[in-house]
């Protein structure tokens, strides 16, 4: 796998920088910092990029230039309740997390429905 640029991640989304900063409602010069690695994104502006270019957070991470050796590819750790903490604390959506994260939000979708009526059941 050849790791790709954040401008290479830009062009594939279809945006420029001008027009991502204007989707992400934030100064294009905080992008070209970003690219250039001046700064690096707060997780919350990091979650939002990386759900705009639709990439996962460890690929963005790379495009940064984060050594990201030692993150496992397994996205299964997180059950649907934590994503559901984790959006509340980061006050992002469900969906551009899980997007983020790699994952399929209608599956996230599914298994929060099942999760629960699962515990709809426990407490009767």
């Amino acid at each position: 796998m050849s790791k790709k640029t954040l401008k290479e991640l830009i062009k594939a989304a279809g945006y420029t920088y001008r027009s991502l900063a204007e989707k992400m409602g934030i100064g294009h010069d905080a992008i070209l910092a970003w690219g250039k690695g001046d700064r690096v994104p707060r997780l919350d502006n990091a979650i939002a990029l990386a759900a705009e270019l639709g990439v996962p957070l460890k690929t963005l991470s790379a495009a940064l230039g984060h050594d990201v050796s030692r993150i496992p590819d397994d996205r299964e750790g997180l059950l649907p309740v934590d994503l559901l903490k984790l959006t509340r604390e980061l006050q992002v959506s469900l969906k551009s997390l899980t997007v983020a994260l790699g994952e399929d939000p209608d599956e996230i979708s599914d298994d929060l429905e099942e999760e629960e009526d699962d515990r709809s059941k426990d407490s009767i």
